[in-house]
């Protein structure tokens, strides 16, 4: 077989083993001689792969060793316990696991099961709206996105992001980080054309080709509901310029070895001014934006987490309730947009 192919099937099924010294079985990947499964003891993945005999190895090994060869082939072959593979003059000798200590997921189950079409530009909406997910594993109703009628939401408790890319119909799931990440890292940048699978206790992608499983829990929704509160009409929203994006990259220069990477922002009509300090210095630049905002406002933001959530938006707008600030942010298809609270 083709060295390249093989490699290929084991990056994709290799995001869902695992490095478990207590369960080793983890980090191994099935091969059944019609397709190459692996689990993680939380996500499963199998995906179509032809091969001469069934076997079981360490996946993340063999894909590594193989990306440093330069052989256009590769040969298996089984000796006892052990897979000889040999690729040009190069030939090593791996072990191999017994089918009764590979743990697996079992297959899913049909009955039951909820089908929900996703939409055209679905991955491009999970990748929006993850960014603004929270990674703290302890805030797990934070850390991951939800499907809520036919939208997609996320929230780290500071900001909220929305993209209407989600299912053709009405679904009501959470989808953990992990799971969306996997996804990613395998569909990114792909129009979708697959079906997400909805049990209790477990959601499946399946397009055909590869299908992903993960366990999720059963989480209490969060309410997105207020979101459509913050609506802004089309002419208030600025441009989120170059310049303003190398502004923000001159403050994360000034502000880099702080632990509180916080920018200040004075609005005055047309004229946005950005002050960063440090312990050693202060930087201060002002810019001029397309939208006369009357009566002035300041506010601070979270420099990080500022420059993040704008890699997906062209305009912003502010929105004050309560006194609070809040940025408003939407891309040009604006089917994803997202709000921001200031700090």
């Amino acid at each position: 077989m083709k060295r390249t192919e093989l490699i290929e099937v084991l990056a994709r099924v290799n995001t869902c083993t695992a490095d478990n010294p207590i369960a080793p079985a983890l980090s191994y990947v099935q091969f059944t001689g019609k397709e190459a499964k692996a689990f993680n003891g939380v996500q499963a993945i199998s995906t179509p792969f032809e091969t001469e005999f069934p076997f079981i190895v360490q996946g993340k090994f063999l894909e590594t060793f193989l990306k440093s060869l330069s052989s256009t082939d590769v040969e298996l072959v089984m000796n006892g316990q052990y897979l000889n593979v040999k690729c040009g003059k190069m030939k090593i000798q791996v072990d191999t696991l017994d089918p009764e200590d590979f743990l697996f997921s079992k297959d899913r189950e049909i009955e039951g099961t909820k089908v929900y079409v996703l939409s055209p530009n679905f991955f491009r909406g999970v990748e929006e709206c993850l960014s603004f997910a929270s990674s703290e594993q302890v805030k797990e109703n934070q850390n991951g996105v939800y499907l809520i009628e036919t939208n997609i939401f996320s929230t780290d408790g500071n900001r909220i992001a929305k993209s209407v890319n989600g299912t053709t119909e009405e679904c009501n799931v959470f989808l953990p980080e992990k799971f969306c990440s996997i996804l990613l890292k395998l569909k990114k940048g792909q129009k979708a054309d697959g079906v997400l699978l909805v049990t209790d206790n477990t959601v499946t992608y399946y397009d055909g080709g590869i299908v992903l499983t993960t366990a999720i829990s059963t989480l209490d929704a969060l309410d997105f509901a207020f979101f459509s509160k913050y609506y802004q009409k089309e002419e208030n929203y600025i441009t989120i310029s170059n310049e303003m994006r190398d502004v923000l990259s001159r403050a994360t220069l000034v502000l880099g070895t702080e632990e509180k990477k916080v920018v200040n922002v004075s609005v005055d009509r047309t004229e946005w001014t950005f002050t960063a300090d440090s312990f050693s210095s202060r930087y201060e630049e002002t810019i001029t934006t397309n939208v006369d905002f009357f009566g002035g406002l300041e506010f601070s933001i979270n420099l990080t987490s500022f420059i993040n959530s704008i890699k997906y938006a062209e305009t912003l707008a502010l929105f004050v309730e309560d006194i609070t600030p809040f940025i408003l942010l939407k891309n040009k298809e604006v089917d994803f947009t997202a709000i921001i609270a200031t700090v």
